[in-house]
């Protein structure tokens, strides 16, 4: 099954970082790799996104795909030296498009 995954301005995670650090563990990497989108500037709402490209396989469940994906993001931040802020938490959200596109849309809630 083909994901896009859409990553929030408001994270402060490029998508060449997070696909970056997503390929680096060999956990994610036996599940998928991750590789930017060829097309760029999708809207979504009011704000464009580059999209990062998954490939899972039908067994793989969408709340263990969502656990990798905060599981990057936070050693991302760990990398980059940012203190956990416990106000705020990584929403993920599933969107089903009517085309059969698969979106996971990471933003932040606070």
């Amino acid at each position: 099954m083909d994901y896009q995954i859409a990553l929030s301005p408001d994270l402060e995670i490029t998508p060449e970082e997070f696909a970056a650090a997503w390929n680096e563990s060999a956990e994610n990497r036996a599940i998928t790799e991750a590789r930017l989108s060829k097309a760029k500037g999708v809207q979504y709402e009011p704000i464009t996104l580059t999209l990062i490209l998954f490939t899972v396989g039908t067994g793989v469940a969408v709340n263990v795909l969502s656990d990798l994906i905060k599981d990057t993001l936070q050693r991302i931040r760990d990398k980059k030296g940012a203190q956990k802020q416990t106000h705020k938490h990584t929403h993920i959200e599933e969107i089903n498009k009517p085309d059969g596109t698969h979106m996971m849309v990471v933003d932040i809630d606070e």
